[in-house]
């Protein structure tokens, strides 16, 4: 699991359902529609802006046990 970056990845308490389907959505993404959605993998492909994540475009959420564990 990515390491949190700000901008990128965020370390969140719960990740959202897609608004798309009822699977968990990690991805805080721009659609190509216009607003802002979380969607899962398959819904962020499938609408996004920009195939990359950052500022503008894209965040991954992730929950603290999700997140690689660098002192261990």
């Amino acid at each position: 699991m990515p390491k949190p970056t700000p901008g990128k990845v965020v370390v969140v308490d719960e990740v959202p359902t897609c608004n798309f389907c009822e699977t968990p959505g990690p991805y805080d993404f721009k659609t190509k529609h216009g607003p802002w959605a979380h969607g899962c993998e398959v819904h962020w492909r499938q609408y996004r802006v920009s195939p990359t994540l950052g500022t503008g475009k894209a965040q991954l959420l992730v929950t603290a046990d999700q997140v690689d564990d660098a002192t261990g």
